[in-house]
């Protein structure tokens, strides 16, 4: 999971959800994992919530290759073909 970077450094946060069986017969969903804030962290995301938002705002000002190479030297590692898959999937 990445974040927005600081003190000139990339930050990777390791996070530990738990995760819930149940033994009912009936339940057609067997095991549960712990979800966080969808503020903070959306399901299956790779990226914070906020670090999102920059590469969205990243990707809608400069584009594909220009906006990876300012990403990349704001500590930011994203590819182009992300910044661009951000911006069509919010539109």
């Amino acid at each position: 999971m990445l974040d927005l970077p600081a003190a000139g450094r990339t930050v990777q946060l390791i996070l530990i959800a738990r995760r819930f069986f149940c033994d009912a017969v009936l339940c057609g969903r067997r095991v549960f994992t712990e979800r966080f804030d969808p503020t903070v962290l959306a399901p299956r995301a790779r990226r914070t919530a906020r670090l999102d938002k920059i590469v969205h705002h990243l990707g809608l000002a400069r584009g594909g290759r220009p906006a990876a190479a300012l990403a990349q030297r704001l500590m930011m590692p994203v590819s182009n073909d992300t910044l661009l898959r951000v911006v069509v999937s919010v539109v």
